[in-house]
């Protein structure tokens, strides 16, 4: 694999404006092909607190430009590496919509297997067709799955 020419190293200005915008900038390198700093918070008071409203806003402007930062902390410094990212991508579900699939019907035959237990289907719920009692197991297990998602995204959505 050939090595990049020194011309395409060359930092994109965007992305050094913004990073000087947030933070005191102690060095700039190229980590392989990633643009890095290693930075320091502006400001007085804790460093974690201070981090976090200036690496989110870095964030917010950066993503209109097509980059996105990711930020470790190596040895008493925070490195921030900037990552090009699509902008405006369309996006696919097909994945999601697949495992949602496999999930319902796994969860499905599960609740078939169950419901065909004859002290169910011969003393509780006489009558009732076997499949009507795996639906009726099926929606009960997926809202609680659901329920339990949704309490991730609100945590998500709450920090």
């Amino acid at each position: 694999m050939a090595d990049k020419t020194q011309e395409s190293r060359v930092m994109d200005p965007v992305y050094i404006k913004a990073v000087h915008g947030h933070f005191e900038i102690v060095k700039a390198y190229w980590e392989r092909t990633t643009p890095s700093f290693i930075v320091k918070t502006r400001g007085k008071g804790y460093r974690q607190h201070l981090m976090k409203p200036a690496f989110k806003a870095l964030a917010d402007e950066l993503r209109g430009h097509g980059y996105l930062p990711r930020i470790r902390w190596i040895i008493d410094n925070y490195h921030i590496s900037i990552l090009e990212r699509k902008v405006g991508g369309e996006e696919s579900y097909l994945r999601n919509q697949i495992l949602f699939a496999a999930t319902v019907l796994t969860v499905m035959f599960d609740g078939y297997l169950r419901s065909n237990n004859p002290v169910l289907t011969q003393e509780l719920m006489t009558g009732v067709p076997v499949i009507v009692n795996a639906m009726v197991f099926t929606v009960a297990l997926l809202v609680i799955f659901g329920v339990h998602e949704y309490g991730h995204r609100y945590m998500a959505i709450k920090r």
